[in-house]
């Protein structure tokens, strides 16, 4: 079967979002969509839940903030549990 091209228009950060995605689990776009497309006219139904879990902002912050003290422990202020525990209470 001969193969065709297909071209649509998609927001330029989310192609680069779905390239790192794709890097990341090991396949390209071109590849991401012939399995949606195979799978779709397999089931005849989409293939994935139209919706899902996205992180929120606060975790990414939280994830990056985290990310940046392995790097430079020595920026941050830290305390014990104890210390922690006696500011939260006030």
């Amino acid at each position: 079967m001969a193969n065709t091209n297909i071209t649509f228009s998609i927001d330029s950060e989310d192609k680069e979002m779905l390239s790192k995605f794709c890097d990341e689990v090991g396949v390209t776009m071109s590849g991401l969509f012939n399995m949606c497309v195979k799978a779709t006219l397999r089931d005849w139904e989409i293939p994935f839940r139209v919706g899902g879990v996205k992180p929120s902002k606060r975790l990414l912050e939280a994830l990056r903030e985290s990310e940046e003290f392995a790097k430079n422990p020595e920026q941050f202020e830290t305390m014990t549990v104890e210390e922690a525990l006696k500011e939260i209470e006030g």
